[in-house]
């Protein structure tokens, strides 16, 4: 299925989009009517939220990789990654000496420390943008259950203040990482 907000490829069962977030038409949503978490998501996706990917990668992981997971409120996915950086960074610095003074079995667990770190990098590097948007769906879900006496164009206001990146925490675990490395 291809979507017709932001034309790229979808799976034919998808219920939305996994780069913008547009929900498909589908009998599902028609059961159950125009929700007003579908028009919540299609809101917080209005500016284009997941605009940089690369055959379902997602560019800003890639590149950014915990600061751009932290800057999309993962929390969970950003302290993987920068736990997962931080033990390669190690793995760097150290295993080379490491394993060349080791006997092959010691350096059989950097090798394979090295790879599960690479499998964590490229896993999120694939699946983010699917994490990001059921994160959304939660956040909506919590902040329709969070203010029910709000009216529509109220809970679309905090929905795009909510939509907002997390700078802070973004530029801090960047900072913090370099000052590790250093």
């Amino acid at each position: 299925m291809i979507c017709p907000k932001c034309k790229v490829k979808n799976s034919d069962l998808a219920k939305y989009c996994i780069r913008c977030g547009y929900l498909f038409p589908s009998n599902d949503v028609s059961k159950y009517g125009d929700t007003l978490e579908n028009k919540l998501i299609n809101e917080y996706f209005s500016d284009g939220k997941l605009k940089y990917y690369f055959y379902n990668i997602s560019l800003g992981f890639l590149i950014f990789n915990f600061s751009y997971a932290f800057l999309k409120k993962q929390y969970s996915i950003g302290t993987i990654s920068f736990l997962s950086f931080i033990y390669l960074w190690f793995i760097f610095k150290k295993a080379i000496y490491l394993i060349i003074s080791s006997l092959g079995f010691f350096s059989l667990f950097f090798i394979f420390s090295f790879l599960f770190c690479l499998f964590i990098y490229l896993y999120y590097c694939f699946k983010f943008n699917e994490f990001y948007i059921d994160n959304v769906r939660f956040r909506i879900n919590k902040i329709i259950k969070n203010n029910p006496n709000c009216n529509y164009e109220e809970l679309k206001n905090i929905c795009k203040k909510d939509s907002r990146g997390n700078w802070i925490i973004a530029i801090l675990s960047t900072i913090i990482f370099l000052i590790i490395i250093c």
